[in-house]
């Protein structure tokens, strides 16, 4: 896992996306092809969002219960909270499939209901603190779900969130 830095307090990716990208020339319509090398990971994730390929969802999470540094932390969290889509309209959303798909097979709760995003607009291709500050605006936290989730009955002490 690679440790994330930035305005949050711990944050973690499983690892990079792409490894190389080489500009191939120009198709059609005036924009740049690439031939692009990815990682195991980064081809499973491209294959589920743009080739919509849903078996790769448990080649994903093959490739998380592999690393023992994922299934450490894993262990130590009792609910997934997925971050909302930045693009709504996308018909698979790799973060919510993959997030179900983990959820049930550590057997953790998901909560779907405690973020939520007034975003449209995609955010890939944001300037980093351009991105920062729209998700800032954008993200929503559930005010009663987060209160429910902190406080749960006879429980002893908080949960973990991720």
């Amino acid at each position: 896992m690679i440790k994330l830095e930035g305005p949050w307090e711990k944050g973690y990716a499983f690892d990079i996306h792409s490894i190389e990208s080489v500009c191939t020339g120009y198709n059609a319509f005036g924009y740049p092809t690439f031939d692009t090398t990815r990682s195991p990971m980064g081809q499973c994730i491209y294959e589920l969002k743009y080739g919509q390929h849903l078996p790769v969802i448990d080649k994903i999470v093959d490739l998380l219960i592999k690393d023992s540094m994922f299934s450490r932390f894993i262990k130590n969290i009792d609910i997934i909270l997925p971050v909302p889509p930045s693009n709504k309209y996308r018909q698979i959303q790799p973060v919510l499939l993959v997030s179900n798909k983990l959820a049930e097979k550590f057997k953790k709760e998901i909560r779907s209901d405690v973020l939520s995003s007034a975003n449209k607009d995609e955010l890939k291709n944001v300037a980093t603190d351009e991105k920062y500050a729209k998700i800032k605006k954008t993200i929503k936290i559930d005010a009663h779900c987060v209160f429910r989730l902190m406080s749960p009955p006879n429980s002893g002490g908080s949960r973990h969130l991720i």
